[in-house]
């Protein structure tokens, strides 16, 4: 049953892709998944990004908290654990050993909160230069 969701999800995708085969190449192809953090979010925005026939360049994902932000950051393009900083007054350098989320070119995270009075506006902000939705 997934798979065949997945299929038509997919599929209506493809449709939407060439139909804007006539704009701009100004104009960046954007596609917003809502429910990003769940396990068919994420398989989603990964399927969506992977595949050829499908031209967005920027995967959206909406989430509902920071933290669910940081773990489809984290899913998607992976940990890093530790960074090194330079230090600005010598040649050394620190390490930060707190795990972030390597960051990727393709995905943008939004967080929409449901519990405050701009809900409705901050969410039509984020539909607002999509192409597609999911």
């Amino acid at each position: 049953m997934i798979s065949l969701l997945l299929f038509v999800a997919v599929f209506c995708l493809v449709q939407e892709v060439e139909s804007l085969s006539m704009s701009t190449a100004e104009t960046k192809n954007i596609v917003v998944i809502t429910h990003a953090a769940g396990r068919m979010g994420k398989l989603l925005a990964l399927q969506i990004h992977e595949d050829p026939d499908l031209q967005f360049d920027t995967v959206r994902a909406v989430c509902r908290t920071e933290e669910e932000a940081y773990n489809v950051q984290c899913d998607l393009g992976g940990i890093l654990m530790g960074s090194k900083k330079k230090k600005e007054d010598d040649d050394t350098t620190t390490t930060n050993n707190k795990p972030q989320p390597i960051p990727c070119d393709w995905l943008e995270t939004v967080v929409v909160k449901d519990d405050n009075d701009n809900f409705e506006s901050n969410l039509k902000k984020v539909f607002e230069d999509a192409s597609a939705a999911v």
